[in-house]
């Protein structure tokens, strides 16, 4: 079971609604910085970030 498939099932067994986002790796390096931008200005509660791209993760922290 890969992450996008197993996120949901988590977050409704702990009473939260699921946000997942997905980026294309051959985005480059911005790719992760703008989708964590994008999701953060429409969702202002979220107070964690998973990335399951470690190049995505180092973009989603110089946000």
């Amino acid at each position: 079971m890969d992450a996008v498939d197993a996120y949901p099932e988590f977050a409704n067994r702990h009473g939260m609604a699921p946000l997942i986002i997905t980026t294309n790796e051959s985005g480059g390096d911005e790719t992760g910085c703008a989708a964590a931008s994008s999701l953060l200005h429409e969702h202002p509660e979220v107070n964690a970030i998973y990335a399951t791209v470690n190049a995505f993760a180092v973009d989603v922290v110089r946000r």
